[in-house]
């Protein structure tokens, strides 16, 4: 009976008020990224390393779900805000923290292969538009192997010049040639790893 009661009472929970998606982060976060992660920072990360670390970080995001049950890979959990993410992403399950990064993920390498030609990337990024769906199912997990495979063979040899000086605009840090994006792949990877890891602290699984 308490456990039935528990469970109606999660159900009843209502969803937390959040800013709209697309709000951004703190103006004061946005210029540290862009003066000092972006300026000063990631042009001491070279190709090969932001390549590495974004694999590494993607491991450690398997290695921290591929054990969960269902209920608690697919339950949305309120976490505090991590850096560098906006407010709408904080409540989230595992399973939509993941599904975001393939959709972030496939579109930076969209970005990465065009700029490596010197294109001219005409569309803007609107982060409102890589948000995920909250029905999001376990099976996002065989996608992701998938997506770290691909993102990997085309950041290893499907970049036509990766120093090239093409840049695409990040709403929140602004031009960005292909290294940089890889760089902020990288980034973003660890942001969310961060807020997997606060998702399951919550639900009481050591992370």
């Amino acid at each position: 009976m308490d456990t039935e009661l528990a469970s109606n009472s999660r159900e009843a929970t209502p969803e937390p008020q959040l800013q709209a998606p697309g709000a951004g982060i703190p103006a004061a976060e946005a210029f540290v990224l862009r003066t000092i992660g972006f300026g000063l920072i990631s042009p001491l990360v070279s190709w090969n390393l932001a390549r590495r670390l974004f694999q590494w970080e993607g491991m450690r995001i398997i290695q921290l779900t591929e054990q969960l049950p269902t209920e608690q890979l697919t339950r949305r959990v309120l976490v505090p805000r991590q850096t560098a993410m906006e407010d709408s992403s904080r409540f989230w399950s595992p399973a939509m923290t993941i599904a975001h990064l393939v959709i972030v993920g496939d579109k930076i390498i969209d970005i990465m292969t065009r700029l490596g030609r010197g294109e001219h990337i005409a569309e803007p990024v609107r982060v409102e538009d890589v948000k995920p769906d909250a029905a999001t199912l376990p099976a996002v997990l065989h996608d992701f192997r998938a997506f770290l495979a691909r993102f990997d063979a085309q950041a290893g040899t499907g970049i036509q010049d990766r120093n090239s000086a093409a840049t695409h605009a990040h709403p929140w840090v602004g031009p960005l040639t292909a290294h940089q994006w890889l760089n902020l792949a990288t980034v973003h990877q660890r942001v969310h790893r961060k807020q997997i890891q606060a998702i399951l602290k919550h639900t009481g699984r050591r992370a």
